[in-house]
């Protein structure tokens, strides 16, 4: 039925020609819930509009498989999971050439059909791309360092040679109900701890820190340069030195990675002696211990004889010399009105971590 306008100078209209009135539903919390960890596990596709014919000019195709692991420490929630790509051939495990996932207690991860080992988090799959994805980088990073310096020498494991290409094997829930994590060179392998903290209910994986996987691969990395480094009769400075290498390591990782150079200007105001996740090591182990800082602290000023002789107090020693050097070089080279902060930081990181390899390489 026709219906008038209510000012005489507007058109006559019907019902239909109504504008329809959305209707817009209210997401619960709990669907909230689900669409975000559903997002994780999304993935893109083609890059063509749909109809659009394929490119007639064949492009290389990139071997390498995007994870989804835990950009920092699960306790540093600004950055939680992301998803990484992994450049190079990973196979079901996850594993290559020169990592292998070897847990009894976690079943092989498959691709999915992307080709990625995109899994959901606080899971065993999850764990053991994650920790894979960690070691896979930390390799990666040292790698790349001897390259761009023109030393084109391999990094073996230390029980590689000419008949043994053997894998490091990785073993996220290596030692149940254990406040610890290590690499065996006997064993070929790191093994990680999980347990409960006193007085409290959440078990706590050390295979999920970023810090604590780069820190043992770390070791891994320099026992295959420097095998009598880690002999039973070694000094206690010589071993303060594996465990700081572990722990510049983990430094050096989250340096090398562009995302993680902008969360730490962004949390510092680009000064890097301010609080930071990236001098904490290990900061949910650190906190299950009781303490603020993470398991150590690399921003300190502490000397050889205040550190004692156990090998980890002495580390911090190393750590934090080196650590002073980063934000004095980045002090001295940031100029904002030229170049990015994080760019800045990622190249000067850089530079000091090729500085510190090829010294030990030298020592």
């Amino acid at each position: 039925m026709e219906q008038r306008a209510l000012l005489p100078d507007d058109p006559i209209t019907t019902e239909r020609d109504q504008p329809p009135v959305a209707f817009i539903p209210t997401p619960s919390a709990a669907y909230r819930q689900h669409r975000k960890a559903a997002q994780l596990l999304d993935q893109p596709g083609s890059p063509r509009g749909a109809g659009e014919p394929a490119s007639e000019v064949p492009l290389p195709y990139a071997f390498g498989a995007r994870v989804l692991m835990w950009k920092q420490d699960p306790s540093v929630l600004d950055m939680g999971t992301r998803k990484a790509f992994l450049p190079g051939i990973v196979l079901a495990g996850p594993r290559d050439a020169r990592i292998a996932s070897g847990d009894p207690g976690i079943s092989p991860v498959e691709p999915n059909a992307f080709g990625d080992f995109v899994t959901m988090p606080d899971t065993p799959q999850f764990d053991a791309v994650h920790t894979f994805a960690v070691v896979r980088q930390t390799l990666t990073m040292y790698q790349r360092s001897l390259s761009s310096s023109g030393a084109e020498m391999p990094l073996p494991w230390q029980w590689n040679s000419s008949i043994d290409t053997a894998p490091l094997q990785i073993f996220p829930y290596g030692l149940p109900n254990v406040m610890n994590a290590f690499y065996s060179r006997t064993q070929n392998c790191l093994k990680f701890g999980d347990f409960v903290p006193s007085g409290q209910s959440e078990r706590v994986f050390t295979c999920r820190s970023f810090d604590i996987v780069a820190h043992e691969t770390g070791h891994a990395v320099l026992d295959g340069l420097k095998p009598h480094w880690l002999l039973a009769d070694a000094p206690p400075q010589t071993g303060g030195l594996h465990e700081s290498f572990g722990d510049l390591t983990a430094i050096f990782l989250a340096l090398s990675q562009l995302d993680q150079c902008e969360a730490v200007v962004a949390q510092t105001k680009a000064r890097l002696h301010d609080k930071t996740f990236l001098a904490d090591i290990a900061e949910q182990f650190g906190l299950a211990l009781g303490s603020t800082t993470g398991l150590r602290n690399a921003d300190n000023d502490l000397t050889l004889s205040q550190a004692g002789t156990q090998v980890h107090a002495i580390s911090q020693v190393f750590t934090g010399g080196v650590y002073d050097i980063l934000a004095d070089l980045f002090a001295l080279e940031r100029n904002p009105a030229l170049e990015d902060d994080a760019a800045v930081l990622h190249r000067v990181a850089s530079w000091l971590r090729g500085l510190v390899l090829r010294a030990l390489i030298a020592a």
